[in-house]
């Protein structure tokens, strides 16, 4: 009978017990424990695993503010990740060190108890205290010196920094640039792509290069042609020996090459629709055909 109500008490202990204490791992992380110096920062890591699904209360989280005379805590990080035992639980703490220390010597970090709660029953779980080591920012009793400024640290010397260097390299670098959109406005690329094509500028490169590779009625043939095609891509239509003055009545600025126009159009009939094989020099010389199409090519940029 008394064994039976010993064992009734004790049930009724446990369940009514408020601060009933589950089985729980705890660990401490610092990435240092030494070396410390006044308002330092400590950073620490509290690791603890917790079985079943209990819960941190969160009113048992330290608040940030002085700890002890040398010691505040300045942050409180929490987070929790479930694992298959339970749920582990980590802490980042960040406190700060204002311990004016005379010499090197251990101090105590101190202990948290959290509360986990699972139901209704409640956890108390202690994170132990911890020790780190300060260190004075000098020594206790340093070397004599006659003059008081002595026992200061001197200033480091000042440094000229050579800025030719960065100016010529930021010249060229900014020189390179305003070639590229020059290169880019010329060839009416992008961002320039809206302006209007050179042709006649394109057909000049053109002919010039024709003139390196080849002589004769090939020449003039594909000379011609491309010139023909550039004029043509100017007006927007195709234009013939007979329409060059309303053409030149409608684009005054070609008016000064009039003459060169007759010429370049009585040429080219005589080379693609009578269907000649001898020279054209004697009707357009090749050097007066490339001064033509430089001609052209100045106008149309003067007018861009």
């Amino acid at each position: 009978m008394c064994v039976r109500a010993v064992l009734a008490i004790l049930c009724l202990w446990q369940i009514l017990l408020p601060g009933h204490v589950q089985a729980a791992e705890v660990e401490v992380h610092a990435p240092r424990q030494f070396g410390y110096f006044v308002g330092d920062l400590i950073e620490a890591y509290i690791d603890i695993r917790m079985p079943g699904r209990a819960q941190l209360q969160q009113a048992s989280l330290p608040a940030p503010g002085p700890l002890n005379a040398w010691l505040d805590l300045r942050g409180l990080a929490v987070s929790g990740s479930k694992e298959a035992s339970g749920t582990l639980w980590r802490l980042h703490l960040t406190y700060q060190n204002f311990y004016l220390a005379l010499d090197v010597r251990e101090m105590d970090i101190p202990a948290l108890s959290l509360v986990f709660q699972d139901g209704g029953d409640e956890t108390t779980v202690e994170a132990p205290s911890w020790r780190i080591r300060v260190a004075p920012l000098r020594e206790v009793l340093p070397e004599k010196q006659e003059n008081a400024a002595d026992y200061l640290r001197s200033d480091a010397p000042n440094v000229l920094i050579a800025e030719h260097g960065a100016m010529r390299t930021g010249l060229l670098a900014g020189l390179t640039v305003l070639l590229g959109f020059l290169c880019l406005w010329d060839r009416a690329l992008w961002p320039f792509h809206k302006r209007r094509a050179r042709v006649f500028t394109a057909a000049a490169r053109q002919i010039s290069s024709l003139a390196r590779q080849k002589s004769g009625p090939e020449f003039y043939q594909a000379a011609f042609l491309a010139l023909h095609r550039s004029i043509e891509r100017a007006a927007g239509r195709a234009i013939l020996l007979e329409d060059l003055p309303a053409y030149i009545g409608n684009n005054p600025q070609f008016a000064p090459l009039a003459e060169s126009f007759q010429k370049f159009f009585a040429a080219s009939r005589e080379a693609f629709f009578r269907g000649t094989e001898q020279d054209l020099s004697h009707l357009f010389a090749k050097p007066d055909l490339l001064a033509f199409a430089s001609q052209l090519a100045a106008l149309e940029r003067a007018a861009s």
